[in-house]
């Protein structure tokens, strides 16, 4: 995975013989792209000298909103150069000598795996002897001239987009003597059709990243790959109006390639330009960005968006691939008679593993409920008779019970998940003093001790609006 963050303000390449001057890019065929982890369908396709690559799978992280985005060596015919040597190449890393075998058979080389017949390989003699592969006692030690920083589909990229080229080949010998060179001349076929533009597949980058700063700090280069992604069905933005102005909302899975196009956890991207128009820098038109619960979004559910909480109150999105074809929101209003039977508003985040957006919930819901202890109690009490009060006593009673519960539990839970981590790090020492593999560090807790006291908070408002009650119900009884 690349991070673009990491490697903002790079200074642009220099324009070499294999180099354009300028970044230059096209829009990969979206044939060839849904052949890509994730299937994204969509991508920012470019030459270096390296080969053929592709940007896609543009996403953003829910912590930092931080662009990301996935680069791929293009393979397979799609991905190389109009000639063609006819052999199929691997490349050996260099490892330690052993015995007195000579140090050539260990050093880095490329080799032959096989030759097709009839090549221009064939006809110059460039073939795997007996001892095949690898085991060849002739291998190669560049083209041209280079070694390409033994880079294998770099070598390869070089060899199909030249007409002529030179092969560097080293013989090892088998017991006795040194090795010998020499340098094949090869005139290579050129293909008589263009290749189809899907026939290719994908290796992830491996490429240096100084061979791709030019595109990396061009803005162009990402308003291009966002319109790109945009442009795709189950990627497409939809306009909402918020008290805020218009916005929109864009669907989108936090990992692209863990499981395909409509599988996972999800981010709701929340916009303040169109991403069809290719708003950029990103941080300026990305408004927010919510994670999504894993159960979904829906009717009930709320969110916040810059700083304001809203109910759902209409969405429906396509079962396919979980875009969002229809939303309506609403302003967030606590639900008073589901905060006095003791539940909690924080139900309707659903599993979002973070407390802080729980403590901001349950803190918002405190207050709503203290302004209606306040402002709307003494006269619905005014205007109910006894058996509406009782009723309302018992479910406050309830209430508390049930809250009394809650709290106690999330306590529990934060003191075993405490004693759990001391003792975690005690075996971690002790691991490492024994030069064993720790335990994974697991994920903290979703709960916190200020969760639990906001939650003290509203037992403390709920036996105010019990005190009310019962003098009401008292006076009403007499």
């Amino acid at each position: 995975m690349l991070i673009a963050a990491l490697l903002a303000g790079l200074l642009q390449a220099g324009a070499g013989p294999d180099f354009p001057a300028a970044p230059a890019w096209e829009p990969a065929h979206a044939g060839l792209m849904a052949k890509a982890p994730g299937a994204p369908g969509y991508g920012v396709q470019f030459t270096t000298p390296s080969g053929r690559l592709v940007f896609t799978n543009l996403h953003f992280d829910p912590a930092s909103r931080d662009a990301k985005m996935e680069l791929y060596r293009i393979q397979g015919p799609v991905g190389l150069g109009p000639y063609r040597l006819g052999v199929e190449l691997g490349f050996h890393a260099k490892e330690p000598t052993q015995g007195s075998v000579h140090p050539s058979w260990f050093d880095n080389f490329f080799y032959i795996i096989r030759t097709e017949e009839g090549s221009p390989a064939k006809a110059a003699g460039l073939e795997p002897d007996k001892y095949g592969g690898r085991y060849s006692k002739v291998a190669i030690e560049g083209v041209d001239g280079s070694n390409f920083g033994w880079d294998l589909g770099a070598l390869i990229w070089h060899i199909t987009n030249r007409p002529v080229i030179e092969v560097n080949t080293i013989k090892r010998p088998v017991m006795f003597g040194g090795p010998s060179r020499k340098t094949v001349r090869v005139t290579l076929r050129k293909l008589e059709t263009p290749v189809d533009p899907a026939d290719g597949t994908f290796a992830p980058g491996g490429v240096d990243p100084a061979s791709i700063k030019a595109w990396l700090t061009h803005d162009l280069m990402w308003r291009d790959l966002l319109i790109l992604r945009s442009r795709t069905p189950r990627l497409a933005p939809l306009a909402v109006d918020l008290p805020t102005g218009r916005r929109w909302l864009v669907s989108a899975p936090t990992d692209p390639t863990a499981e395909g196009p409509g599988k996972g956890q999800r981010t709701l991207e929340v916009w303040r330009e169109d991403p069809l128009a290719g708003p950029y820098p990103y941080g300026k038109a990305l408004a927010d960005l919510w994670l999504e619960p894993r159960e979904g979004l829906g009717p009930g559910r709320v969110l916040r968006i810059e700083g304001q909480w809203y109910r759902i109150q209409n969405m429906t999105t396509d079962p396919a691939t979980g875009r969002p074809t229809a939303c309506s929101l609403g302003p967030w209003k606590a639900d008073i008679p589901v905060l006095l039977a003791g539940a909690s508003e924080a139900r309707e985040l659903g599993s979002i593993p973070s407390p802080g957006l729980r403590e901001t919930l349950e803190q918002a819901a405190n207050e709503a409920l203290l302004e209606w202890k306040t402002l709307a109690l003494p006269d619905a009490l005014a205007s109910q008779d006894a058996q509406a009060t009782a009723a309302l006593v018992l479910r406050i009673e309830k209430g508390l019970l049930a809250l009394d519960l809650d709290i106690k539990g999330i306590r529990s839970r934060l003191d075993a998940a405490a004693r759990a981590e001391a003792d975690r790090k005690a075996q971690a020492e002790l691991a490492a003093k024994e030069g064993r593999p720790a335990r994974a560090t697991p994920a903290p807790p979703v709960e916190s001790e200020r969760l639990a006291d906001l939650l003290d908070q509203r037992k403390a408002i709920l036996m105010a609006v019990l005190g009310n009650a019962k003098q009401s119900l008292a006076s009403l009884r007499r």
